[in-house]
């Protein structure tokens, strides 16, 4: 296999600004690494083998591949050319999370006790977000906190298993803030210290109470909110701004995914100020 030479490109989030975020595409190239970083490594095609803890692994598309500081990383073998995207945690933000999932001692990854489905889901969700600029700060955080959780959780030595937390009082209090703060912009630290407990808790009760994670529910409401506000005869462009999105684009989106039409349409069938109202859309009965 004749060697490309690949795209490489190197970014941040602005609403993740720790990490060094690294998109390789098309790479045929065996290379081997030291790692100075916690690394979370998400491949999108190709395949490889490569020597990790003493022994041979292959990782195809939808695997996870995990990288701790000090350690070096050694491919053996490009079966086909590989696109792959990596988030670098720098140590304390790895170790700090540790500490508040209970884990004691330096952090060493193993093979995944529960094979590792959830925590590969979790950090190509992770990913996904984090390559677009454009992407709210709160599904941002919440995507990094839960990657970070389900890999520790999971792939961590010594870690406790990951366990559902019911917190019932705090989910109550979060809830109460994102309703009071809908339209304003709404970090997941912000919304840990009001409900009292630390972000990887409350993010693990928030979902196993709500069945979303806190971003999710704050989307629904706002456009529980905009659909108010259209019904009443406001510009999809001055909705948008009110319930804190960015733009119409943003609320053209969210509203069609959760109301199954445009904001246009469901404004022009309930609106109140019209000459005529007709029945709204499957969605809303």
């Amino acid at each position: 296999m004749s060697e490309l030479v690949p795209n490489v490109t190197y970014f941040r989030h602005p609403a993740a600004p720790e990490l060094e975020l690294i998109r390789v595409e098309e790479d045929s190239c065996l290379r081997e690494t030291y790692a100075d970083a916690y690394a979370f490594v998400a491949l999108y095609s190709g395949a490889f083998d490569g020597w990790y803890r003493g022994a041979r692994h292959t990782w195809a598309p939808g695997d996870l591949k995990l990288k701790e500081p000090g350690n070096l990383y050694r491919d053996l073998h490009i079966h086909a050319p590989i696109t792959v995207q990596v988030a670098r945690f720098p140590a304390h933000v790895v170790e700090r999370a540790a500490q508040a999932l209970d884990l004691r001692g330096p952090v060493h990854f193993q093979e995944p006790r529960d094979g590792g489905a959830t925590a590969a889901q979790r950090v190509y969700a992770m990913h996904a977000v984090l390559a677009d600029p454009s992407a709210d700060s709160l599904v941002v955080e919440t995507r990094v906190t839960e990657a970070v959780d389900a890999v520790l959780s999971s792939c961590a030595e010594g870690a406790p298993s990951a366990q559902h937390v019911r917190a019932p009082a705090a989910v109550h209090r979060a809830r109460d803030f994102l309703r009071e703060n809908l339209d304003q912009k709404v970090t997941l630290d912000a919304l840990a210290a009001h409900a009292g407990m630390d972000k990887f808790h409350l993010t693990r009760a928030f979902r196993h109470s709500l069945g979303v994670p806190p971003y999710e529910y704050l989307t629904h409401l706002r456009i529980d909110r905009a659909r108010q506000l259209l019904s009443t005869g406001m510009s999809a462009g001055d909705t948008a701004y009110a319930v804190g999105l960015y733009d119409q684009s943003q609320l053209n989106r969210h509203f069609r995914r959760l109301m199954g039409t445009t904001p246009a349409h469901y404004a022009r069938c309930t609106s109140v100020t019209g000459r005529s109202r007709r029945t709204p859309p499957a969605a809303d009965r």
